[in-house]
């Protein structure tokens, strides 16, 4: 390239500069040296300027405009001109009887006046109409300039199959919704508890919180609670999102801290033996045939999650209220895991029962290769008593009482009760797996 081609690029570049070797360039203080396009350029405020009004001339509504303005201004002009002169003869003739060449000339310097003004106002009014409507195309808000504004926020923004945005803050997974101008930023979790206490609560944080919403949906094959908290609102423009987007944000993550504090409060406030039966019962007579019946005998998890100890503790622990049932639930052990033939036994021992009808342990029999599984309990139950029970996905079997917790006739018992497996039992070559 010639100098010539580069000053006509530079000229336009904000980085320009001048001494007295000329035109040079800015970052540099050398020559332009440049071949086809500068990676330094970076358009002026003139050029910028320039190039804005020419792509208002290339727009499709610019000569509308610009002419419906013209022709009405053009029509009052004309008026105020005709008036104008009306006026100067009116006055010559009632002065000296006879118009003046003063005056006529006075009417028509008037009249162009008058028409330069008007086309003067048509354009320039023309023009700021359509340079703000450029702008506000420009700043549209989209999807893609809604994650920018989630990124500059310090997140990582995806899509998810229903081309929703997701991003996560301290390993939750917030959703936001963007459709026809419609903002939804919004957090979905599952709760367990009593559904009218959880309503009313959801109903009392919402009150407190302008702008937040609480839903509350329940399923009746399922006991968790689905708790949706939202704001919904409207934003056209991308600089407006970009000033309002945290606060939102800020809303939305005090209405779940706000619900969580009347969530702890109302569990603190109950009957220490109810909630022994969410943190303790219901894991061992609920969340373990869920895994076991549903989970494993479905082929959606591996088997070899029964006897990973740290795997069921932990997610027990997930599932617990209170930080006294985290730590009882550290005393959970697989006591045995036992081979014969075909099937496998696996005792799990569970922390210390202490009000009926906890369970001090839970024993899985399960086919290695039908992956048939069978859940028993031992329970506590009333003088000192015990209880043999199994779980099923359709009920819960007592089979009375017994004196002792002996985990050996616990054992001796399933099998005794199981007449499939003990005709697989060989008490001889019984080889036991060392667990804990």
């Amino acid at each position: 390239m010639t100098r010539e081609e580069r000053l006509k690029i530079c000229e336009n570049c904000a980085h320009c500069a001048r001494d007295r070797r000329g035109m040079v360039c800015g970052k540099t203080n050398e020559y332009a040296d440049f071949e086809g396009e500068c990676k330094e350029f970076f358009p002026s405020k003139k050029y910028q300027s320039k190039q804005r009004w020419e792509k208002l001339r290339r727009m499709e509504f610019v000569d509308t405009e610009i002419y419906a303005d013209y022709d009405v201004h053009s029509v009052v002009g004309v008026i105020y001109s005709v008036i104008t002169i009306v006026i100067c003869w009116v006055v010559s003739i009632w002065v000296t009887d006879s118009p003046r060449p003063t005056i006529i000339a006075l009417s028509i310097v008037a009249v162009i006046v008058i028409g330069l003004a008007t086309i003067t106002i048509t354009l320039s009014r023309s023009k700021r109409k359509l340079i703000k409507k450029l702008l506000l195309r420009e700043h549209k808000l989209t999807k893609e300039k809604l994650m920018d504004i989630i990124r500059f926020e310090g997140y990582y923004p995806q899509l998810d199959e229903d081309g929703d945005i997701i991003f996560k803050i301290d390993g939750d997974t917030f959703n936001v919704e963007y459709n026809e101008a419609k903002l939804s930023l919004s957090y979905v979790f599952l709760m367990s508890g009593d559904e009218r206490e959880i309503r009313e609560l959801a109903t009392q944080v919402a009150d407190n919180i302008m702008m937040s919403k609480i839903f509350i949906t329940t399923f009746p094959d399922h006991d968790d609670i689905v708790v949706s908290i939202s704001l919904d609102t409207y934003c056209v423009y991308d600089y407006e999102c970009k000033k309002v987007f945290a606060a939102y944000l800020r809303i939305v993550r005090e209405t779940i801290a706000r619900f969580y504090r009347g969530y702890e409060a109302i569990q603190h406030t109950k009957d220490p033996q109810e909630l022994r039966r969410g943190d303790i019962y219901e894991p061992e007579f609920r969340w373990m045939p869920d895994v076991l019946f549903k989970a494993v005998a479905d082929s959606q998890l591996a088997p070899e999650a029964l006897t990973d100890e740290d795997w069921i503790r932990k997610n027990i622990q997930k599932g617990v209220s209170s930080d006294v049932a985290v730590k009882e639930w550290d005393s959970f052990k697989i006591k045995r895991v036992n081979n014969y033939g075909d099937y496998k036994l696996i005792v799990y021992q569970f922390p210390e029962p202490k009000v009926v009808p906890e369970a001090k342990y839970g024993a899985v029999l399960m086919n290695t290769k039908t992956l048939a599984i069978d859940y028993y309990t031992l329970e506590m139950t009333y003088n000192g008593k015990w209880v043999y029970g199994s779980m099923s996905t359709e009920c819960h079997n007592n089979y009375g009482e017994v004196d002792t917790d002996d985990l050996d006739k616990f054992i001796e018992w399933i099998f005794t009760k199981d007449k499939v497996v003990v005709a697989s039992r060989d008490y001889t070559k019984e080889r036991q797996e060392t667990v804990n």
